[in-house]
């Protein structure tokens, strides 16, 4: 182990194995370069090669108390108050971790924890995060931020969805200027919202897709017969206000109204 510790430090990578106990040790000394673990590490060698033998009559209550100590050092108060303030369920796992780690076994605890903490994170993930509105003009714009992927287009779809039978909006505005990344499952939700005003007398589909989304040749949504169709028909636009502008102010339903 000790060998491939030295080939994986040549190499840049991370040890095999670490004592987080002398990191904080360190770092609770006031060290902040790391020259001071290799310090450390000459000093234990000195201690392990030429102390040895005094050492030995070293009574192990004395390292047990040492242990000790340094592991109550190791407890993160700071944090620990901060999400007990700000984030109470980040807080329980985190209290569930050391439990585990404690009294199981301490791959156990940092599975554990990490796994319910991934899930609470995928739970996040899939709210779409979105902004919706319906001007005078019943045109449907939304605006949609981060990424459209296999997590969120659920969420994404019915809330749209739903808003679309509650408003019965001319047309809809879907504002992806500023989504970093679609995927195919995203491009899929696209392409229903599509084919739902289709369906319906005179309500259209359409994009605000960035300039440089457009452009971009390993892009899915630019990449898709989807966006090139809608490009086809004159519905994708690179502003909001190009899009609001060529969009019909009334549906048939109003200009039934008119007349």
């Amino acid at each position: 182990m000790s060998l491939a510790n030295m080939v994986s430090g040549l190499l840049g990578g991370t040890p095999c194995t670490g004592v987080l106990v002398r990191t904080a040790v360190n770092i609770g000394s006031g060290a902040t370069h790391k020259t001071s673990q290799f310090i450390n590490a000459l000093v234990v060698l000195l201690i392990v090669g030429v102390g040895a033998p005094v050492f030995v009559y070293l009574p192990m209550p004395v390292i047990a108390a040492i242990l000790v100590t340094s592991s109550c050092r190791l407890i993160p108060l700071t944090v620990m108050d901060k999400l007990w303030h700000l984030d109470r369920p980040e807080f329980f796992i985190l209290i569930i971790s050391w439990l585990i780690c404690v009294f199981a076994d301490g791959a156990a605890g940092l599975l554990v924890g990490g796994f319910v903490s991934l899930l609470r994170l995928a739970k996040k993930t899939s709210e779409a995060q979105l902004r919706m509105d319906v001007p005078k003009d019943s045109v449907l714009t939304v605006k949609l931020q981060g990424s459209l992927n296999y997590i969120n287009c659920p969420d994404f779809e019915t809330q749209i969805v739903d808003k679309m039978q509650e408003e019965d909006p001319t047309s809809v505005c879907l504002e992806l200027d500023e989504v970093v990344f679609v995927d195919v499952d995203g491009l899929d939700v696209l392409e229903k919202i599509n084919s739902i005003c289709s369906k319906k007398e005179g309500c259209t589909l359409a994009l605000v897709v960035s300039k440089e989304e457009q452009d971009a040749e390993t892009s899915v949504l630019t990449r898709s017969s989807f966006l090139h169709e809608l490009k086809e028909r004159n519905h994708v636009f690179a502003t909001i206000d190009d899009a609001l502008a060529a969009m019909p102010a009334t549906n048939s339903k109003q200009n039934a109204v008119d007349a």
